[in-house]
């Protein structure tokens, strides 16, 4: 954390500072600031990568603001590192290195350390959060939790809880449960128990806090790159290694690329099934406070149908919702690509996508039918 927040808070000083160097430097030569571009950028640069070491550095967030935080450090790490792909290959082919290159060198491994530091301390505690309507809770069979329903430290806790950034990045902590499941079959005992930000109480006591205080829409995104199609004509080169320049470029935007994919669906899992315990444990308060006249009009088959589906469907929320968009992305650069690459041939790469859209729309109608009609008889 320290080395994090003093790195990038020099950093950021470096870049206001050079900044401001530019326009005394201007208004000495050309007695004028104009053109914008060239200063503006700059200290736009280092006020986001200030803003950013507050936001990481804050000691007390709140779920919106976490959400917030962790979009600022994937859309910084991202934008970091096309300019530091972009600044080696301007430095390599130019043969010279500017300040400004390397600032956008130096950014790529402060956003490493954004990341490492605001993913690794995000993590909630019961400890902050008090039981508002007086609700009783009794830890289910198999756990052993205290008196004042905390984690003791003999119990078996997913590792996870204490990860790492790089042992999250690469899905490290599920080693053991894969070793042990590759030995033998796994029983209840063998599963770890869920860590306390996604255990059902903790998500319900974030939730009645959060609807006493004023609503912040906490955003939640992941991005993917899409690899370019890259042809390097024989003996027209840039510069003597610019195909192998392109070669690192390619394999750095497949890793990026395929780690975004896989931690994307994760957390939007995560997030999922976080929503439907929370959604869970509210649905069980609420039926405990109703009324003998109101259990006539919901019974208790519907009630369990709000559980098993609707839960199960408002959980599943984050990951489509993010699909939606981010696919609308892709298939739009990917046709732009193809379009650069081949021109109006594209034409016929759009009607094949049309085609194939429409053709799967019966099938799409079918199952959505079907699966209407399974999910009524559970009612």
């Amino acid at each position: 954390m320290y080395v994090s927040t003093i790195f990038n808070g020099i950093l950021s000083l470096v870049y206001l500072g050079w900044g401001i160097w530019m326009i005394s430097d201007k208004l000495g030569r050309d007695q004028t600031i104009l053109p914008l571009h060239g200063w503006l950028t700059i200290l736009f640069q280092g006020f986001t990568w200030l803003v950013i070491n507050l936001l990481v550095s804050l000691k007390k967030v709140t779920l919106p603001q976490i959400a917030a935080v962790k979009f600022c450090l994937v859309i910084a790490f991202l934008f970091s590192g096309f300019l530091c792909v972009s600044s080696i290959w301007g430095a390599v082919s130019d043969k010279t290195l500017s300040v400004p290159m390397l600032l956008d060198i130096l950014s790529f491994p402060g956003a490493i350390l954004f990341l490492f530091c605001g993913f690794k301390r995000q993590s909630y505690t019961s400890t902050d959060l008090d039981i508002s309507d007086g609700a009783s809770y009794e830890p289910l069979p198999g756990e052993e939790d205290n008196a004042n329903g905390e984690i003791s430290s003999n119990d078996n806790i997913t590792p996870f809880a204490n990860a790492g950034f790089f042992s999250q990045m690469s899905f490290w902590w599920l080693n053991p449960l894969l070793k042990k499941g590759k030995e033998k079959i796994l029983e209840d005992g063998d599963i770890p128990q869920l860590r306390e930000a996604d255990r059902a109480k903790n998500c319900y006591l974030m939730y009645t806090e959060q609807l006493g205080t004023r609503k912040q829409k906490g955003l939640s995104n992941s991005l993917s790159m899409l690899s370019p199609s890259l042809m390097l004509p024989e003996g027209k080169a840039a510069f003597e290694y610019e195909g192998y320049v392109l070669t690192a470029g390619l394999f750095l935007a497949k890793v990026l690329e395929s780690l975004s994919e896989r931690h994307w669906r994760f957390q939007t899992r995560l997030i999922g099934i976080q929503v439907r315990s929370m959604l869970s444990a509210a649905i069980y308060q609420k039926q405990l406070r109703l009324s003998n006249a109101a259990k006539v009009d919901h019974s208790s088959g519907e009630i369990v149908s709000y559980v098993a589906v609707d839960a199960y469907r408002i959980g599943e929320f984050p990951f489509w919702f993010h699909q939606i968009w981010a696919t609308s992305i892709q298939l739009c650069l990917a046709l732009a690509i193809v379009y650069y690459s081949i021109g109006l041939a594209t034409l016929a790469a759009l009607a094949t996508v049309i085609l194939l859209v429409l053709s799967s729309y019966p099938t799409d109608q079918v199952t959505a039918q079907v699966s209407d009609k399974a999910h009524g008889g559970t009612r």
